[in-house]
């Protein structure tokens, strides 16, 4: 199956487990917790995969779905609370 559609890659090559160990940056998961394709069981193994600042949130009744149009205003300040907070640690550490 390739995506050209999308990006150039093939689906077989979509193996976010093999790059998660060499993220630096902050990340936030945020992902549906009926969700049959990307399973809280996934979320949570590349969760624990990263090292740095992260955190996750696994929406309630959601499932593979636009969470943002799911979740709404919820969504917005989540991710609002998440961006804050990774920068009052860097103001805090200048």
């Amino acid at each position: 199956n390739h995506l050209s559609w999308f990006v150039d890659v093939y689906v077989k090559d979509l193996k976010p487990m093999h790059h998660a160990p060499g993220i630096q940056y902050p990340f936030f998961f945020v992902s549906g917790a009926l969700d049959q394709r990307t399973t809280v069981a996934d979320t949570k193994l590349l969760y624990d995969s990263l090292t740095g600042v992260k955190d996750v949130w696994l929406v309630a009744g959601a499932g593979h779905q636009n969470l943002h149009a799911f979740a709404g205003v919820a969504y917005e300040e989540k991710i609002l609370a998440f961006i804050s907070g990774i920068s009052s640690d860097a103001d805090s550490q200048n």
